[in-house]
This record gives C-alpha cells, sequence and structure tokens, in this order.
C-alpha cells in the first residue's frame, strides 16, 4: 500500500484503494485517497469522483508525514544504532557483555 500511495501524492494521479482497511489513515485523514471496499457501487462512484477531481485539477494535500527530507539519515542511524542490538533483544547475545 504504501509505494500506491506514495505515488498519488508525489505524482498527483487520482487513486482509489479496493481494500476494506488500510494501513496508512493520514492518507485518508489528507483525502489522498479513497477507501472503497469491494462494493461494486461505492468502486465506481468513487473512479468518477477520482476522475473529476483530477479533470479540475483538485489536488489533495500530501500528508506531513511523507515529507520527511533526511529519511535516509535516520534510517542510517536507526540501523547504526540498532543492528548489534538486535541480537541482544532476540536474546542470541546476552545483556551482559
Amino acid at each position: 500500500m504504501k509505494n500506491i500511495l506514495f505515488k498519488v501524492c508525489n505524482l498527483s494521479f487520482p487513486a482509489i484503494t479496493l481494500r476494506n482497511a488500510i494501513e496508512r489513515p493520514e492518507a485518508l485523514d489528507e483525502g489522498t485517497i479513497i477507501l472503497t471496499g469491494f462494493d461494486t457501487e461505492t468502486v465506481m462512484s468513487s473512479v468518477r469522483l477520482v476522475i473529476e477531481e483530477h479533470k479540475r485539477g483538485v489536488y489533495d494535500s500530501i500528508p506531513f508525514e511523507y515529507n520527511i527530507s533526511n529519511t535516509s539519515w535516520r534510517v542510517l542511524k536507526l540501523i547504526i544504532g540498532t543492528c548489534r542490538l538486535s541480537n541482544k533483544w532476540n536474546g542470541i547475545i546476552s545483556f551482559d557483555k
């Protein structure tokens, strides 16, 4: 799901998701994507809505969580800081060492 949401936000194209749940609720909060479920009528009306918005140039805002400029550095710091700790957390190495 993450990929479609990032593409919708960054490329500004209309999209819906045919799912019953979503792990990225911030996209729903911003109106970035429509969660339709599998009901045919809901899917079709959602498709019509996003196409009409796209034709009118209506683009929803990008969730602030997607605008983190230093993501690579954050991930690098997380990996460096926790790569050896994970063995302790998983009981492979004792905390006494």
